[in-house]
């Protein structure tokens, strides 16, 4: 099961219409580029994280 980013909570259109397809379609959309965006930040975290580390390991081991 995936992980959840996060959640898009819609109440009601500012001119009182029920939302269509479309706007099912575009908040989908939407949904989907914030999903992967987050998805990247992430990654990016990890691999800063990593690099730090790596980067302590080399300190250390050219400082004996």
């Amino acid at each position: 099961m995936p992980d959840t980013a996060g959640v898009i909570y819609l109440t009601e259109k500012a001119d009182g219409r029920v939302f269509t397809t479309i706007d099912e379609t575009i908040v989908r959309t939407l949904a989907s580029a914030c999903a992967v965006a987050i998805s990247k930040v992430r990654q990016i975290e990890q691999l800063e994280a990593r690099n730090r580390e790596l980067e302590q390991r080399m300190a250390e081991r050219t400082s004996k």
